[in-house]
């Protein structure tokens, strides 16, 4: 039986291999098994249809990859299938841990491949004006765990908007005078009237007006791209983008735990109390960009 994912976000499917789902929806009803997960790839079979799915580029994100290059999507049988993780990102640092929540084989979402891969309402790309060459690093090994956003590079002081309508959940502000260089930096944390969570990390400063319980219109500014978190190091710019689901958003804060085999200062945790999961930001952001 599977196991339903939040009913805020609908069409993400946490399975065992073997097990089924039959979404419903536009008339369309078929059966989804999952045949087999591992560290980079998902099989799956719909009717007597099988195909696999690759979790992400695993390349760096300065290569470009095509427009129509979104390896984790799928259309079979009038279904749009997306695999996001799998059992074995289920280990490493806590913050991989906690963000992952998979107690299964592998998630995947399944919706109707006659819609929009984004629920409704307006949705912008989160950097607006710049030419984007669909660079992907989910899930990428990095120093703090799997990488599990998108980065997206551009100058300092380029302008970061809101992905949706939406509130602001919390804002973690970091102060280097007092602390290292920590790979976080300044985040902020929206929840998208789609009911997504959306995570916008290593911005400089804020817009005026945008503080906790501020609501945020598609488009409406967020504050300069930054360098918090790793100001004096070679890394490029960049936004540190995630999209999140959870049962309980009001729960939500920026919370981080110390791993001194992993990091040398705190690790980025998702609390317990929040009960929730990341996803894959990569084919909403090409979704969205294409759509501008």
């Amino acid at each position: 039986m599977t196991k339903q994912a939040f009913e805020m976000v609908e069409g993400y499917h946490d399975l065992c291999i073997g097990e089924s789902v039959t979404p419903d929806g536009e008339g369309t009803k078929h059966v989804v098994r999952l045949l087999a997960g591992d560290e980079t790839s998902v099989s799956v079979r719909v009717g007597n249809v099988e195909r696999t799915l690759i979790l992400g580029h695993f390349q760096n994100r300065h290569l470009p990859n095509p427009p129509n290059d979104v390896p984790s999507v799928v259309e079979v049988g009038g279904l749009r299938i997306g695999a996001d993780l799998t059992k074995p990102f289920m280990s490493g640092s806590v913050y991989s841990q906690s963000l992952v929540n998979l107690e299964t084989d592998a998630r995947l979402f399944i919706g109707s491949a006659r819609d929009p891969l984004s629920p409704p309402g307006r949705h912008v790309f989160p950097v607006p004006d710049t030419d984007w060459n669909y660079g992907e690093n989910w899930l990428q090994k990095v120093k703090y765990g799997w990488h599990l956003g998108v980065d997206v590079d551009e100058e300092q002081g380029h302008p970061l908007v809101a992905a949706t309508d939406g509130t602001v959940l919390a804002i973690r502000r970091f102060d280097p005078s007092v602390q290292q260089e920590d790979y976080w930096g300044n985040g902020l944390a929206m929840l998208g009237d789609d009911g997504f969570v959306y995570i916008y990390m290593h911005w400089d400063e804020l817009a005026e007006g945008v503080v906790r319980g501020a609501r945020l219109a598609a488009g409406d500014l967020i504050g300069p791209m930054g360098r918090s978190g790793f100001d004096s190091t070679t890394i490029t710019t960049h936004l540190h983008f995630e999209m999140l689901v959870m049962k309980h958003p009001e729960r939500f804060t920026f919370a981080f735990e110390t791993e001194p085999e992993v990091l040398p200062t705190p690790n980025r945790i998702l609390p317990t109390e929040v009960e929730g999961f990341v996803v894959n930001p990569y084919p909403y952001l090409v979704e969205w960009y294409e759509g501008r």
